[in-house]
């Protein structure tokens, strides 16, 4: 008999290097998937980071519990924390700014 592992709609790495996080997420951010965020978030907060850098670079999609889960974590860390978005789709950036999720976040292109 053979298995097959379903893969996750998500893969999330987190990195800390000179007092910058940085999130990498590959997939597709669903609510499902939301918790695997939250706690990489919640590990920013227990570091003392400076900045925290998501990276969108190969993230498909982006439902509006991930962004909710990501604009909860910019005001959990608060204004001592340098928020910034990497290579988010047209799409997705789109979705972050109609959240909202623009004031106090760096949105870079590469």
């Amino acid at each position: 008999m053979t298995t097959t592992a379903v893969p996750t709609a998500l893969h999330a790495t987190a990195r800390v290097r000179d007092r910058v996080m940085t999130i990498t997420l590959v997939g597709v951010l669903t609510p499902d998937s939301v918790p695997l965020l939250a706690d990489l978030v919640d590990e920013a907060a227990t570091k003392s980071v400076e900045q925290l850098v998501f990276d969108l670079r190969r993230l498909r999609g982006l439902s509006s519990a991930g962004v909710r889960c990501m604009l909860d974590g910019h005001q959990r860390l608060g204004r001592g924390v340098r928020f910034v978005i990497r290579g988010a789709r047209p799409e997705v950036a789109e979705l972050i700014r109609q959240a909202g999720f623009r004031h106090g976040v760096t949105m870079l292109d590469r």
